[in-house]
């Protein structure tokens, strides 16, 4: 029981001091305190060399004391509109950047002011954490955070309100990189000169490259050329028709319809992996001594 009892008696103590703290202020001499009560701001100076009592228990009373201080006291209302300060611009950020804004420091306020920010933005006060609201004191720091939109050349902006003042800061993303001329190069030989190209372009390039035929698509991101699909083939010289299927016991592939053609006896070796023998003189050329002196007549029959 006198526990108990010991309890309520201590939350009834506690509940009067809450209480009595409401009711009334004592302020030192030469000191300086905000006080809110009844819905009204107003900070109090005590100019004299000793303490003062502010009632504040009913709004009439602190009324009365607001408008009838004593001599060396002062009371004015609390302010929460503070000097200007500006945001400046941001341009040439990259997208989907987190970009900050300068830091400004906020004056003319006497009291603790609501901070807020509108589009996603923000901000932190006196370089603490990055928050989305709170309360500045004069001669703290305000800095706002906002991420750049995901387009090239593109604004995005916030409202940032601090008290009745509102301040408006914007973050513009750069323009997009152009893609200049360089040599595309693809399997297996094709490659062609993809002239200058703007952001997002596409389009569809022919091979240059010499003995292969072929196209591709390019397309142009923010500077960088991308290739895909298209094709690439090798293609033989001009050198008549020959008989791929006809081949001589030592390997040397007849062809029959352009004897002597450098570049076609080249293309044959390259493609099928044989020598290709010349039928022009009545023997066969150093390229099969191989089959030794073998007469045209001799070659023909040996290869059929």
């Amino acid at each position: 029981m006198r526990i108990v009892y010991a309890l309520a008696l201590l939350c009834c103590l506690i509940g009067i001091n809450k209480a009595r703290a409401a009711d009334s202020y004592n302020l030192n001499a030469g000191a300086t305190l905000t006080i809110t009560e009844h819905s009204v701001c107003a900070v109090v100076t005590n100019g004299l060399s000793s303490s003062i009592f502010i009632p504040t228990k009913s709004a009439g009373e602190w009324t009365s004391f607001r408008t009838n201080t004593p001599p060396g006291v002062t009371s004015d209302a609390c302010d929460t509109t503070p000097n200007i300060f500006t945001f400046i611009d941001v341009t040439g950020a990259n997208p989907s950047t987190a970009t900050t804004s300068n830091i400004v420091t906020i004056n003319g306020i006497t009291t603790a002011t609501p901070v807020s920010a509108t589009n996603g933005a923000q901000f932190n006060i006196n370089g603490g954490g990055w928050v989305t609201s709170g309360n500045i004191t004069n001669g703290q720091t305000l800095q706002i955070r906002l991420t750049a939109s995901g387009s090239f050349s593109t604004a995005v902006s916030t409202n940032v309100t601090v008290g009745p003042v509102t301040q408006g800061w914007s973050v513009t993303t750069r323009a997009a990189n152009s893609c200049s001329n360089t040599t595309i190069s693809w399997s297996p030989g094709c490659s062609v000169a993809s002239g200058n190209m703007t952001h997002g372009e596409g389009k569809s390039v022919t091979n240059t490259a010499s003995g292969y035929t072929g196209t591709r698509n390019l397309s142009c991101n923010d500077g960088t050329i991308g290739q895909s699909g298209g094709s690439c083939a090798a293609t033989g010289p001009t050198c008549g028709t020959f008989i791929a299927s006809r081949r001589c016991a030592a390997g040397v592939l007849r062809q029959a319809s352009q004897p002597n053609h450098a570049a076609c006896k080249a293309y044959c070796e390259a493609t099928a992996g044989v020598r290709c023998c010349s039928m022009s003189a009545s023997t066969c050329t150093a390229s099969s001594a191989s089959i030794g002196s073998t007469t045209t007549a001799t070659f023909a029959a040996s290869c059929n």
